[in-house]
């Protein structure tokens, strides 16, 4: 994160403490404002819980036979389940996954009581896990660019990915009914 500045404070860290007081998680989400129904019908009716998409991830998954309902980040778990998903996928997006507490609280309500298939794109991926009891973790360096080496822990299979963030979900805290599957071939952390 940064900020541009018209001149250099005395006191840095009190000064970035200032500004990050003043970002508020759901005002940076750039995604939807209201729910959006589907604009092309498909196999599957899927929620996409739009912490900040790119247009391409709608593309994608219309490709694959699904009909997209985009729902703001502020969205309510009572909201999501009445729109009858077969699958929520929660976005990609930005800031610090610990900072969107209330909307790991109702990720949990809708796993605890839909058992609802979902699945996370970055920010998406690491808000599950925290919704699960896991933590999240700076990293020291974040994942940028299209050529992040990934490997498959069951299969012992590599890839490589195209990634934007800069937090881990902590492999260390997964909970109980999650397992890890993928890790940075550059880091080791949980991808």
């Amino acid at each position: 994160n940064a900020a541009i500045l018209t001149q250099k404070p005395a006191d840095i860290a009190a000064a970035a403490a200032e500004l990050a007081a003043k970002v508020i998680p759901a005002e940076t989400c750039t995604g939807v404002e209201d729910i959006v129904p589907a604009e092309k019908p498909g196999k599957y009716n899927v929620v996409l819980w739009d912490m900040g998409a790119k247009a391409d991830t709608v593309q994608q998954l219309e490709k694959r036979g699904c009909a997209v309902t985009l729902v703001p980040a502020n969205v309510t778990a009572e909201a999501v389940a009445a729109l009858s998903p077969d699958g929520v996928v929660i976005t990609n997006g930005a800031e610090n996954p610990a900072d969107y507490r209330a909307v790991a609280d109702e990720i949990a309500k809708l796993l605890e009581d839909k058992h609802l298939p979902m699945m996370g794109i970055g920010l998406g991926h690491q808000l599950i896990a925290v919704s699960q009891g896991a933590s999240v973790a700076k990293l020291p360096c974040g994942h940028r660019g299209g050529n992040q080496p990934i490997e498959d822990v069951k299969t012992g299979s590599c890839g490589i990915t195209s990634q934007n963030h800069g937090y881990e979900v902590d492999k260390d805290s997964l909970p109980e009914n999650a397992s890890l599957r993928y890790i940075n071939r550059n880091d080791g952390s949980c991808e």
